[in-house]
Parts: C-alpha cells; sequence; structure tokens
C-alpha cells in the first residue's frame, strides 16, 4: 500500500511540476511585455511644459509644508539637522527655534554646534546644497536643449534656477570657505553632464565669487518680466538683494 501511495504522490509531483512549467512558458513567451512597467516615480522631461512644471514644483515647495521634490531637500527647511549651522548667518530668529512650540530642548545642539562639535550638520548641509545645485544643473541642460522656445519662455526658467543656483553657493561660503584664506573656495560645478569628470577642486573665493556674481548679473539683465503665480526669485529686488548681501561678505574676505 506504501508503495502504490508512492507512486501515485510522485505522479502528482510531476504533474504538478509539468503544469508549472507550461505556466512559466506561457509567461516567458510575454516575459518582455510582463516587464514593461512605467516607472511611478519618474518625470519624462521632454517639452517646455515640462521643464516649467519640474522647476514650478520645486517653487511650489517654498509657499507649502512640503519638504522635497523627489528628495531634492530645500536646504533651509525647518528641520534641525538642517537649519543648526544657519545660526552663523542672520537667516533665522534663533529664539523661535530653541523655544520652539513643540517643547523640544535645543538649546544644547545649538552650543555645540556654536563650538564646533556637533559635527553632523555639517556634512548635512554640504550633501543638501550641493543636491540643489545638482537639481538646477539639470533643470538649465533640459532648458537648453529645447528647440524653438522663445527668449521669455527661456528667462522665465532661467532665471529662477540660476537665482537659486548662485545664492545656494553664496550659503556655502560662510560654513566651508575660511574667510581669510584666499585659497579655499568652493568646488563647483555647473554642468550637469559632468557629474564624473569635472575638476572637483577648489576654486579660490576670488572665482568662486565671480561665478555668483557673473549668475546674478545676467539673471538681472534679463528682459523678461516675472510670471505671476510662477516666479519667486526671478525678481530684481530679490535678486539686488542677494548681490548686496555677495557684495557685502565678500568685502571683508580673502577675496
Amino acid at each position: 500500500m506504501k508503495a502504490v501511495n508512492h507512486i501515485i504522490i510522485k505522479d502528482k509531483l510531476k504533474s504538478g511540476i509539468s503544469f508549472l512549467i507550461i505556466i512559466l512558458l506561457s509567461l516567458g513567451i510575454s516575459c518582455e511585455k510582463y516587464l514593461e512597467l512605467e516607472p511611478t516615480n519618474v518625470l519624462a522631461v521632454k517639452t517646455y511644459d515640462d521643464v516649467k512644471a519640474l522647476m514650478g514644483s520645486y517653487l511650489k515647495s517654498f509657499v507649502t509644508m512640503s519638504h522635497s521634490l523627489n528628495g531634492t531637500t530645500i536646504p533651509y527647511k525647518n528641520n534641525t539637522a538642517k537649519m543648526v549651522f544657519q545660526f552663523y548667518s542672520d537667516d533665522l530668529d534663533y529664539e523661535r527655534y530653541l523655544s520652539n512650540p513643540f517643547g523640544r530642548n535645543n538649546r544644547g545642539l545649538f552650543n555645540n554646534s556654536l563650538n564646533w562639535q556637533e559635527p553632523t550638520s555639517a556634512g548635512i548641509i554640504w550633501k543638501e546644497y550641493y543636491k540643489n545645485i545638482g537639481f538646477f544643473n539639470t533643470i538649465m541642460t533640459e532648458l537648453d536643449r529645447l528647440k524653438g522656445i522663445s527668449q521669455d519662455e527661456y528667462n522665465l526658467i532661467a532665471g529662477e534656477a540660476k537665482v537659486l543656483r548662485a545664492q545656494y553657493l553664496f550659503k556655502l561660503m560662510p560654513y566651508f570657505a575660511p574667510y581669510q584664506v584666499a585659497d579655499l573656495g568652493l568646488p563647483v560645478n555647473l554642468d550637469a553632464e559632468a557629474v564624473g569628470s569635472y575638476n572637483s577642486n577648489r576654486k579660490t573665493q576670488a572665482e568662486t565669487y565671480d561665478i555668483i556674481i557673473a549668475e546674478l548679473n545676467e539673471v538681472l539683465n534679463y528682459g523678461t518680466s516675472p510670471k505671476e503665480g510662477y516666479s519667486i526669485y526671478y525678481d530684481k529686488k530679490i535678486i539686488n538683494a542677494i548681490l548686496a548681501k555677495v557684495y557685502h561678505y565678500k568685502g571683508g574676505s580673502a577675496a
């Protein structure tokens, strides 16, 4: 009886395996079709409207509670790990931060940061600012690839991207460029196609400021009017304000 049962079980296993092979073969016929899945978290940038929408989504993050666009974090959003070093500038009301309504005690972190005893934030700020600069590089690369767009259409997007890119480069200077060491500016890459091949050595402070000021002056000379409901940083008042801060800070530096 055991032998008979053993034979029956073997036959059933063979039948099951054969059935499974048939299913796999039938799936294999359409395997390529089966794997043709549309990604759900990727925006294909092909047209002017695509580039405009991508830049617009980033700009919208400044006026909403959103903190990121596909992992590209706005550097000075309200996050302790990213903001602690902002106290070295005049961007924040530190009493409001240290006495925040959520009851967190940020004073120890703040005091350690003043003495450069809290290294985590420095690495995060370096990464997040450069990640944003890379995002604007991509915006400019995609914009430059487009054919048949008007100068006004170009300026509307380039104005936002270049002002923000210059602003973030300038923000990195007080953190990572020793004020009286002329040779230690920043590594600068403005080419999205040269991520692995650009010269990653630090530029001098003078060279870094030349890039920042040139970007801002270029946009300042655009004749295109800002677009209501879209433009935020493409605004001559903002550009002049940033330039004033750049010249003021640069004035006493090694540059």
